[in-house]
């Protein structure tokens, strides 16, 4: 804080500084004009002097009050008048030469400074245009890349859009295929194994074979191997081939692409039919020579290769036993060796004809590549550099993604907490409503007391006014009569009627008693309800008076900070007002100096008076003072 706060008050020093620095100038400025309008002033006077008679000194004298308020020429005007008095015509010629010598250096003077500063503005309007033009020219170019993005941001998603559509069709071809691929697959191993399970069988006579022709088989394993890269190359080839060509007609053209896809695995079957057919049959090539020094040095080569082998086995084969083997075997001597022979010449031939034919099959792709390589080379451009698209937009995705996520999470952890604080309200709420409820039936169950002692009360009068009804009743006697007496010994209809009504009363009370119990629990039930509702239209009407004692306060409000809002305006114009005074100030008195400066110049009375009515407009005159001015004007020019 204490940093800030130093900061911002050397900030305002600097700033004020510079700002004395500029009243400075200013004030330099105001300060020459004012001498050089002194001086004007003061030629101007002695030349008027001379000229004028002596009947004007009156008048004259007033001007000097009216025009220099701040006595600053008053010893100056005094010596002058003294000196007129005195000397003779020269004198005024002098004066007037001198005069007329002062205002041409303070015109010439004020015409340097008014071209100085003529250049200098000009030159500043010049840079800013230029600046302007500049940044003008920057903001344009920044605006057309800028739409040059969009444009391409939006061609990219567009893009991106349709290769969404086709990446499902993508997807199930390349599922289909690796189903078939894997379905091959799994066929070539039941052939490996159903192979390698005959091989683990072999017969004697192909063990006998085995034998003779292994040093065959090590010497041209190495052709076939190289053949084998050879058939691997063309092979990749081919693919490639197909691969671009797929690529290159997958949606205008399906039917090409299937008839690719049906040649490719085609060429595929022949493939894996040729491998099969030279690992199995195959033990040699263009060993038709007889020259014995070339068995020598393979025979050489294998005996290295077995004693390198016999170092790192655990059984290791002695060479002397298979020198002498061979030295005693001979190759014309041995059966299988005439069948062995012809089954190596059918391979062979089958080898050149199928060499012959993917020469022919690589030839004619060549030539049918040539001519679209170009197309080919485009359409690799546009991959990767939608490539490069995707990337980015990939990108972009998974920053959304995780900004998503990031949201998802703020509003679970939310959520969470909503329905905790949802729990607890709750759980608060049932509370209450338990309290009340305990509450309500204490009540219930003093307000069940209370009437069962009423009832138990009245039950107790009845009795107690039906046994003195009994006693005073005046047909008692009449009940006590013996039969014998001849009285009836039946009531009379008013005591039975009464008796009746009597027992009705009883049988209510009674029936009120039982059911007072039951009905209870439901009168208090309605009064509660009752209650409530009287609660809840009470709060109603509280809530209605609130919302509009609310809204008045937001009526209010919104007036007061309209008031503020206008206040505000009305005090920032003022500041500005008051800078555009203070701005100005400068301007005036330069127009003022102007004014004051051609006044002094011109010669002509009608423009001394356009002058001199400015002035008086620009210093604020009082009627009065014009006036006068006008009078004195006038008396100067007679």
């Amino acid at each position: 804080m204490d940093r800030a706060t130093r900061s911002e008050l050397v900030k305002t020093v600097e700033t004020q500084k510079e700002k004395l620095q500029k009243y400075e100038a200013k004030l330099r400025d105001v300060i020459q004009a004012y001498k050089g309008v002194i001086k004007e002033k003061d030629a101007l006077e002695a030349s008027i002097k001379a000229l004028t008679s002596s009947r004007q000194k009156d008048k004259d004298e007033n001007q000097q009050s009216i025009q220099d308020p701040l006595n600053v020429s008053q010893e100056d005007k005094s010596a002058n008048e003294n000196s007129s008095d005195d000397k003779p015509n020269e004198d005024q010629i002098q004066t007037l030469t001198t005069s007329l010598f002062t205002l041409t250096q303070e015109k010439s003077k004020v015409e340097a400074s008014y071209v100085a500063d003529k250049k200098r503005l000009l030159t500043e309007n010049e840079e800013l245009t230029k600046k302007i033009s500049e940044e003008q020219e920057q903001s344009k170019q920044k605006f057309q890349q800028l739409e040059e993005q969009v444009q391409e941001l939006e061609d990219a998603t567009a893009a991106l859009k349709e290769k969404e559509k086709l990446v499902p069709n993508l997807s199930e071809v390349y599922e289909k295929r690796l189903k078939d691929l894997s379905a091959e697959l799994q066929n070539v191993k039941e052939k490996l194994r159903e192979s390698e399970h005959k091989a683990k069988q072999p017969s004697p006579e192909f063990l006998e074979l085995q034998k003779q022709m292994e040093c065959l088989k090590i010497q041209n394993q190495k052709q076939i191997n190289q053949e084998q890269r050879n058939l691997d190359e063309s092979e990749k080839i081919l693919q490639q081939h197909s691969m671009h060509s797929e690529e290159r007609t997958e949606m205008p053209r399906p039917n090409n692409n299937t008839k690719l896809k049906e040649r490719v695995t085609q060429l595929d079957l022949e493939n894996t039919a040729l491998s099969h057919s030279q690992s199995s049959g195959t033990y040699g090539q263009d060993d038709d020579t007889s020259d014995p020094q070339v068995f020598a040095d393979k025979i050489l080569n294998l005996k290295d290769l077995l004693k390198s082998a016999n170092k790192h086995s655990e059984n290791p084969v002695k060479l002397k036993d298979l020198f002498t083997d061979e030295e005693d075997v001979t190759l014309n001597d041995c059966p299988f060796c005439d069948k062995a022979k012809d089954g190596y010449e059918q391979v062979k031939e089958e080898f050149e004809r199928y060499k012959l034919r993917a020469q022919s099959v690589l030839k004619n792709k060549n030539t049918k590549d040539t001519g679209p390589s170009k197309e080919i080379e485009a359409l690799r451009s546009q991959i990767t550099d939608l490539r490069e698209k995707v990337k980015s937009l990939h990108l972009q995705h998974e920053d959304e993604c995780e900004k998503l996520k990031q949201k998802a999470e703020n509003s679970h952890k939310a959520m969470i907490n909503l329905t905790e604080k949802h729990k607890h309200d709750v759980a608060l709420m049932e509370a209450e409503h338990r309290h009340k409820m305990n509450e309500l039936e204490m009540e219930i169950k003093k307000q069940r007391d209370r009437t069962v002692s009423l009832l138990a009360e009245k039950d107790r009068e009845l009795d107690f006014f039906r046994h003195q009804n009994f006693e005073a009743n005046p047909y008692y006697p009449h009940l006590r009569n013996p039969p014998d007496s001849g009285a009836s010994a039946e009531l009379p209809q008013d005591l039975n009627r009464q008796k009746t009504e009597e027992e009705e009363a009883v049988s209510r009370l009674l029936n009120l008693r039982s059911l007072g119990q039951n009905d209870s629990n439901m009168l208090f039930f309605s009064q509660e309800i009752a209650r409530k509702d009287v609660e809840i239209n009470s709060l109603r009407k509280q809530k209605h008076q609130l919302e509009t004692t609310l809204r008045e306060l937001q009526v209010t409000a919104s007036t007061k900070e309209e008031e503020l809002h206008d206040r505000i305006e009305g005090m920032k114009e003022e500041i500005r007002k008051c800078e555009r005074d203070k701005s100005r100030e400068g301007a005036n008195l330069e127009y003022l100096k102007n004014v004051a400066y051609k006044f002094l110049i011109t010669t002509d009375p009608q423009s001394k008076q356009q002058m001199l009515n400015a002035i008086t407009t620009i210093l604020q005159f009082s009627p009065q003072e014009k006036a006068v001015v006008h009078t004195q004007f006038r008396g100067w020019w007679k």
